[in-house]
């Protein structure tokens, strides 16, 4: 066996080079009554191969020997790091041989002098102990981050302080189309960009780096060049300077799924029209886009005649279908470029450009040129009927939505009466022959 031990210690291995004389015999008892595996050799070349086959956790060299072999103790030189040296005087001759020779040679980790006792060789070891135990740990935390690092979906890109990318994992070289660069040619800033002016997101660029936030931004270059992205900073200090992980996550997919959402919140079900959320919305950006241009606007109100008739006569089924008719009319009617919503129950309303006579009368036009059509070809069982309402949006006047659709209505209204009017009327004058033939 390579290392005896005596009561099984497996962390502390120890190869003791000296030669042979009681002093060392007493030296290794004392190691092997703390438990270590020790390992004895009489020559520099042995201990050297001994520490290539399996690196000790310490060596404890003889003065004297490295003295007699100094020419071989080169060989030792590059275990130093791996395997600290004691040197061990047990002769005071021993110290003033090697002082002046030793420090060109073999700089030891520590000296040992006699008389040698074992709370002393305990804490030299104990120390060497947790130090190469701390080593360790963070050899493994080291590879453990690092093969996070690499196997990460995320992208992950390391730059220092001024922005220059020192490395990349996989994902980022595919995502951002780094490639192989060599460290510190690229800056980050080149690859990625923050927010637009205006829209409250801070820009990307060094200061921001520092920040240690998260926010959105898009991919500047590559293929997935304007590509939505989250971009996180996490700045951190390493080796007496400043590091910054930057992780970049696609949220292309995040980004379609909150317009569907935000697409149904405004979406009427049964007409697939705007509702009254999305019209509201959407028709109050319109107005502050004209009072920006100095355009001026129309509204329009329209409702669904006779829908409570449709509903007692043929049930809420044909109510939904002349509801859902209805909505097409208008479409037929109205602009893809113009907002056009269900307010709710059979009232309607639109926001289009410009708001002159001749606007007004072409789509009164429009809709009863739709309205007839559908009557003549729809096959239903009732008749489609739509009544409008007119509101003039000065863009010189700060006037509300809200205030709009109630002028509106108002006119719907009064347009209603007028013509449920001219209905009685022409009613009344059909019946004249028959009232002069009563009289008679």
């Amino acid at each position: 066996m390579f290392y005896d031990r005596t009561d099984g210690c497996p962390e502390a291995r120890v190869v003791l080079c000296a030669e042979v004389s009681p002093d060392w015999e007493d030296l290794k008892r004392i190691m092997g009554g703390m438990g270590c595996g020790v390992a004895t050799t009489e020559s520099l070349t042995e201990c050297h191969t001994r520490l290539v086959q399996q690196p000790p956790n310490m060596v404890l060299l003889s003065g004297r020997l490295l003295l007699d072999e100094f020419e071989q103790g080169a060989l030792l030189l590059e275990h130093v790091r791996r395997s600290p040296i004691i040197v061990v005087y047990l002769m005071d001759s021993d110290s003033a041989s090697l002082e002046g020779r030793l420090e060109k040679l073999l700089p030891p980790d520590d000296y040992l002098t006699a008389p040698l006792h074992p709370s002393t060789v305990a804490r030299r070891l104990g120390g060497i102990l947790r130090l190469q135990s701390a080593e360790q740990s963070l050899r493994r935390s080291r590879k453990l981050w690092y093969t996070v690092f690499q196997a990460s979906t995320d992208a992950l890109v390391l730059v220092n302080e001024s922005g220059m990318i020192q490395d990349a994992n996989p994902s980022a070289q595919a995502f951002l189309g780094i490639g192989d660069e060599p460290t510190g040619c690229l800056d980050i800033s080149e690859q990625l960009s923050g927010g637009l002016p205006g829209t409250g997101v801070e820009p990307f660029d060094q200061e921001s780096l520092q920040l240690g936030k998260t926010w959105e931004g898009k991919i500047i270059v590559g293929r997935h060049a304007g590509t939505p992205v989250e971009i996180t900073t996490s700045p951190f200090e390493i080796d007496k300077g400043l590091t910054i992980l930057v992780t970049v996550r696609d949220i292309q997919r995040h980004k379609e799924l909150e317009a569907e959402l935000r697409r149904q919140s405004q979406v009427d079900e049964l007409t697939d029209l705007l509702n009254r959320r999305g019209f509201m919305t959407h028709a109050r950006r319109r107005l502050r886009q004209a009072s920006k241009a100095g355009l001026d606007v129309l509204l329009v109100y329209t409702d669904l005649d006779g829908l409570k008739i449709i509903n007692d006569t043929y049930g809420h089924d044909a109510g939904d279908t002349a509801i859902r008719a209805a909505a097409r009319v208008l479409q037929q009617a109205f602009r893809r470029s113009d907002v056009l919503g269900r307010l709710g129950g059979d009232e309607f309303a639109a926001v289009t450009d410009s708001s002159s006579t001749r606007i007004r009368q072409d789509l009164k036009r429009r809709v009863e040129n739709a309205v007839r059509q559908f009557n003549l070809t729809g096959g239903e069982r009732f008749e489609l009927s739509i009544s409008l309402g007119f509101a003039s949006y000065a863009s010189n006047r700060s006037e509300s939505l809200d205030s709009l659709l109630k002028r509106a209505d108002y006119e719907l209204y009064q347009n209603k009466r007028s013509r449920k009017s001219a209905e009685q009327l022409v009613l009344w004058d059909s019946l004249v022959p028959f009232r002069e033939g009563s009289d008679d």
